[in-house]
């Protein structure tokens, strides 16, 4: 893979966070032609447009709202910054899609990707912020003719403008900014100079003109609202502008004289958050763990990502009686007993962990369960699957770098994919 040089150089390479922070381009079909680009938002997640991935998969209507298959999965590579402070490519990466925003109410045109294997360790997440103004300058990194390296896009005078719906806001510039953007930069990240951070993802371009073309962003709020652990640094705002203090006090007295504050404790954890705070708080007796509460609905959590827990950190799970997805990273703990309490999960995501035949008798009460995934858990073989045989609402299992046998594409009415 070539070696590519940042068009606009745009920060150092100290501890701030830069425009190349984060960037990866997405390929069609497995092949060199260009789909769109997409944001590295830590962990394995990247987020893009919905629409990106239906051109890497060859999709006739580029926004199918199919959810994926886990087996329809889409290449990329990311640009980054090596220990030397070269900006270059990665290897080619595959990825699955793990949230498809087309097939929410209401649709929206994002998609998170889960990129397998290890990535570069020098890697940088994004960082978004929401704080930006209408007139502030923007540029884009992406591509626009399959035999050119990416490269920065800015037009003079870009700046952005107002939103134009409930999720887009436009990008005005001196010539019609956007008129460059067509399929090349969707998906890519809107750095904001002034803010020093990314403050949406490009989505669309709509007719301005005769001759010219307007791009339009998901602002960050929106992404945020989409994918929760995207990394956003906006600092604690006071409320200015729109609410005086005395509308504050008078809103916080009315809150109070009708009951409608909870008692200070509870104002600002629920059970839930107060438990997984409890489980942030065991990393001091493991500082390789990782815990992320992916989504909350009201007060409770109910989508959690966990990484090298050990035993005593997966059986803390218990207490998130309405979980709903979970996802765990290299577990070395082959007991998952308190999964078969959580009667609320419908997704299972377990990769690079110990499990075996035997760990999966324990997800044999799990009615509602209809998505389950082993991705790289070596242990387990067809015998493990006969303990899901009688789940009702099971889709299909998961099965890449497991030991079943002959890749076969069911197993006693359970649908394997890879």
């Amino acid at each position: 893979m070539s070696m590519i040089e940042p068009a606009v150089s745009l920060q150092t390479h100290g501890e701030q966070s830069r425009a190349e922070d984060g960037v990866a381009q997405v390929f069609i079909g497995g092949g060199n032609d260009h789909a769109g680009m997409a944001v590295f938002v830590g962990g394995s997640k990247i987020v893009t447009c919905a629409h990106v991935v239906n051109l890497a998969l060859r999709r006739s209507n580029k926004f199918d709202d199919t959810f994926p298959e886990p087996s329809d999965q889409v290449e990329l590579v990311f640009h980054y910054f090596d220990e030397d402070g070269t900006f270059k490519s990665s290897e080619r990466f595959k990825a699955w899609v793990a949230k498809w925003g087309l097939s929410e109410q209401p649709t929206i045109d994002l998609a998170v990707l889960s990129v397998i294997g290890a990535l570069p360790s020098t890697l940088r997440s994004a960082v978004f912020t929401s704080l930006f103004q209408p007139g502030e300058e923007w540029t884009v990194y992406g591509q626009h003719d399959n035999d050119a390296q990416p490269q920065w896009s800015r037009e003079k005078g870009s700046s952005i403008s107002r939103p134009t719906g409930s999720n887009n806001t436009e990008l005005q510039g001196g010539s019609g900014a956007g008129r460059w953007i067509e399929e090349g930069d969707s998906g890519g990240g809107v750095w904001c100079e002034a803010r020093h951070a990314l403050v949406g993802i490009i989505a669309t371009t709509h007719e301005h003109s005769a001759t010219n073309r307007i791009a339009e962003m998901l602002a960050t709020d929106v992404v945020k609202n989409f994918w929760p652990p995207v990394r956003c640094d906006d600092p604690d705002r006071v409320p200015t502008g729109g609410v005086s203090i005395a509308e504050l006090v008078f809103i916080l007295a009315a809150l109070l004289l009708f009951g409608l504050m909870a008692p200070w404790p509870s104002l600002h954890r629920s059970p839930d958050s107060a438990h997984f705070q409890q489980l942030v708080d065991s990393r001091h007796r493991n500082p390789s763990f990782e815990a992320t509460d992916v989504k909350y609905v009201g007060r409770n959590l109910v989508e959690l990502r966990l990484r090298r827990p050990t035993a005593e950190q997966l059986a803390m799970v218990a207490s998130f009686k309405h979980l709903r997805v979970f996802e765990v990273h290299n577990c070395a703990s082959r007991d998952i007993t308190v999964l078969g309490n959580l009667g609320a999960l419908t997704v299972i995501r377990l990769e690079s962990c110990a499990v075996d035949d035997d760990s999966l008798s324990s997800l044999a009460g799990l009615k509602n369960l209809e998505q389950l995934y082993l991705t790289n858990c070596g242990a387990v073989t067809q015998e493990g699957l006969t303990h899901l045989v009688n789940l009702p609402n099971l889709k299909f299992v998961y099965a890449k770098g497991t030991a079943i046998a002959d890749s076969p594409t069911t197993f006693k009415g359970i649908k394997l994919v890879y």
